[in-house]
């Protein structure tokens, strides 16, 4: 991981030497933000069978006040829905243009987060570029991932997850294969990029739930629940292509 930092910093301090070389700047003016609370307007806190309730993204204050600095949104939404013994969480990350940078922003997903919290990545159930259909409607490509950790009386929690990034109103494509460990190639590219155009507007969205993801994604309650977040920021646009890092 020391390595893996070394190299990122030296190809910031690179790509730095060469911006300021030929001088490049900002000129792309800012759009205001979403409206503050945008997201919990948009998603409905019931649909159907499912009724929703927001979480904190921490068992304390000290910890919730934390994770939002560290995350460094706009805004974001932590729901928990339950039907009977069923449940699902849903959470949303918004950066407004300008807020945070891609090479930051990209680091808040499972892979890294979870992980770094103690929970198991398993390998072969991974899969990328996966696609759904709501409505006749595409969803941008989503990761789609399966946690497990160990609790202290010794219990295996499992949860399944599909996940999106959204750079820009197109999906993120991370270039190396591992999310965890980016694209040397695509870090340099993103960052002239943003030099010339400006840190982009940022979505990340984030499904989980101990029942398999396929088995969520089919329910027609929970459709309901994609087509707005569709709507929202996940449906693709013709002559879309995936955004680089």
């Amino acid at each position: 991981m020391a390595k893996i930092i070394a190299i990122f910093s030296f190809l910031a301090a690179v790509v730095a030497i060469v911006l300021m070389a030929v001088g490049v700047r900002t000129s792309k003016t800012l759009m205001p933000p979403k409206p503050e609370g945008h997201l919990a307007l948009a998603v409905p806190m019931q649909s159907g069978k499912w009724k929703g309730e927001d979480t904190p993204l921490g068992a304390t204050e000290e910890v919730q006040r934390a994770s939002e600095n560290l995350l460094s949104v706009n805004e974001y939404l932590s729901r928990k829905y339950t039907s009977g013994k069923s449940e699902f969480t849903l959470y949303i990350s918004y950066w407004a243009q300008g807020k945070e940078s891609v090479a930051k922003a990209s680091t808040h997903v499972p892979d890294n987060c979870w992980v770094r919290n103690g929970w198991k990545n398993l390998k072969d159930k991974k899969s990328d570029g996966n696609v759904f259909y709501v409505g006749g409607k595409k969803l941008k490509p989503f990761y789609k991932r399966e946690f497990e950790i160990k609790n202290p009386s010794g219990e295996v929690q499992n949860r399944k997850v599909a996940y999106w990034y959204v750079v820009n109103g197109k999906a993120y494509d991370f270039g190396s294969g591992e999310t965890s460990i980016p694209s040397p190639t695509k870090y340099v590219q993103n960052m002239i990029r943003q030099s010339q155009e400006g840190i982009p507007e940022q979505y990340f969205v984030r499904v989980d739930s101990s029942s398999p993801i396929e088995e969520i994604f089919e329910d027609a309650d929970f459709q309901k629940i994609l087509n707005v977040l569709g709507e929202l920021v996940l449906f693709e646009k013709d002559g879309e292509t995936e955004a680089e890092k």
